[in-house]
């Protein structure tokens, strides 16, 4: 068995516990935060955080990029954390100028996006975020890049341990959204302190080569609009529908936006990895290995994917009960929607990594771009005449835009190799499932004993079928032996 792949797929589980982590921290806050705030004080709270985190990227200049790209080429563990520490001031020196407009700006961008002027102090709240979460997104791309994929995972496992039990404080104590948002400028500070700690302890004290960022910013610059692009195509749904609705429209939708990114799940594991590996393939003229990675990523996160969906669409109103209140209920579709537009867009990623290792990031920025427009232009039609649905159909007709475009732009490259047999395999195998949940029994004891058949039945249909090869069961003995050494 390849010892590359090997690690590669130990990277993938061990890193993909901390990617689901964070997919899953918004979740464990929401029924707390749903409730405590009610619909208008969640789609301030969003409104808020989403904006912080796009500034922090903003501040880092693309260096993240640099750092995975660069870090796993430093044989020295003291030059890698002198690329951090370099980053971490130009992050900090790049946050006071956006605090300063913030601060300045803060009552006009409370009344146009927050519903009043009496938001403005949770504003400035909010612009103390931008260093701290810059920072700490650069400490744990460096621990990417440097393949410490524990230390990673503790990290994010820390945060979303602190979110938590913030959350469940300030519910159980009534208190208000700016309470929420100093505890979790504690508890990012708290992480980056360890995560800071962590790299000391690993690389010892470096003098930050200040000279000597002008290769990473060369590199990440370039791929600096992304984080904006990104949030246009992820998230400024939200402020349309802010403007033309109501902010509990914002709250509604982005419960059930939450929900339909749960398939994000399936996929998030395989990233955490795949860039490094595919490029050190690439760069050692192995494009077959490449390939081999591609289709690791495509096949598995599928095989999850389907009958999550279904499980999602089938129980929508339940899970909408749990994780919030009746308030929030939305239809199924907006969810399945929702879903389906973050499978397309995970596959348009995976087909962006053979632009990634060819260095083709002008590709990638025009990619973005046009995405970027297309959600505005499908969002400033639908949203105003349809609302949260006209905001999910935007979103979803998006990244089918998005996904074909990075096809048609990478395939001159590398082609993209579609599993097109094993998609049908997995389409096959979930009929059971779909039959069941479409089958209505008013004993919800009788519908769970029919759905948990029909998963079992789905596993057993895909055994059946020869979708797992002996050489992915070879791989999987492999990966769980611990006698087996990392290349």
């Amino acid at each position: 068995m390849n010892a590359s792949f090997v690690h590669f797929s130990r990277q993938t589980l061990i890193g993909g516990i901390s990617t689901v982590l964070g997919y899953a921290r918004w979740l464990l806050v929401m029924p707390l935060l749903t409730r405590g705030f009610g619909t208008e004080g969640y789609g301030i709270w969003v409104q808020l955080i989403i904006g912080a985190d796009l500034l922090a990227g903003v501040t880092g200049l693309g260096l993240n990029f640099a750092l995975l790209r660069y870090v796993p080429t430093r044989s020295n563990p003291r030059e890698a954390a002198a690329d951090l520490w370099s980053s971490m001031l130009v992050c900090w020196a790049m946050s006071l100028p956006l605090i300063g407009i913030g601060l300045v700006a803060d009552e006009w961008l409370a009344h146009t996006f927050l519903g009043g002027a009496t938001q403005a102090f949770a504003v400035r709240l909010a612009l103390v975020l931008i260093p701290i979460s810059g920072s700490l997104n650069l400490v744990l791309s460096y621990l990417r890049g440097a393949g410490q994929a524990a230390a990673h995972t503790s990290l994010v496992a820390l945060e979303t341990g602190g979110w938590l039990a913030l959350a469940a404080t300030v519910f159980y104590l009534g208190g208000e959204l700016r309470a929420m948002i100093v505890g979790l400028l504690a508890v990012k500070a708290l992480t980056l302190a360890g995560g800071t700690i962590f790299v000391l302890w690993r690389s010892g004290i470096s003098y930050p080569p200040i000279a000597k960022i002008t290769t990473c910013l060369r590199y990440g610059l370039p791929l600096l609009p992304l984080g904006l692009l990104q949030w246009v195509i992820n998230a400024s749904d939200r402020y349309f529908l802010a403007y033309f609705c109501e902010p509990e429209i914002v709250g509604i939708y982005s419960v059930s936006y939450s929900l339909g990114s749960i398939a994000g799940l399936a996929y998030a594991p395989i990233f955490f990895g795949l860039v490094p590996a595919t490029s050190a393939a690439w760069n050692a003229g192995r494009s077959a290995e490449v390939l081999e990675y591609l289709r690791f990523a495509q096949k598995y996160p599928f095989l999850l994917v389907v009958p999550g969906i279904l499980l999602l669409t089938g129980y929508a109103n339940q899970t909408v009960g749990i994780v919030a209140t009746n308030q929030f209920a939305a239809t199924p579709a907006l969810i399945t929607c929702v879903a389906m537009a973050i499978v397309i867009m995970n596959i348009g990623a995976i087909a962006q990594t053979i632009l990634n290792v060819a260095d083709f990031t002008q590709r990638i920025l025009a990619i973005s771009i046009a995405a970027a427009l297309f959600n505005l232009a499908a969002n400033t039609i639908a949203v105003p005449s349809y609302g949260a649905t006209g905001a999910a159909v935007a979103t979803l007709s998006t990244y089918i835009f998005y996904a074909a475009l990075t096809h048609m732009m990478s395939r001159s490259i590398l082609p993209f190799p579609w599993a097109w047999h094993h998609m049908a395999k997995v389409l096959l195998a979930a009929v059971p499932l779909l039959l069941a949940l479409s089958f209505s029994s008013k004993q919800l004891s009788l519908q769970i004993l029919t759905t948990i058949g029909s998963c079992i039945a789905y596993v057993g249909i895909l055994i059946a079928s020869g979708i797992f090869e002996p050489r992915e069961w070879q791989l999987t003995r492999a990966m769980l032996s611990l006698g087996q050494k990392e290349p």
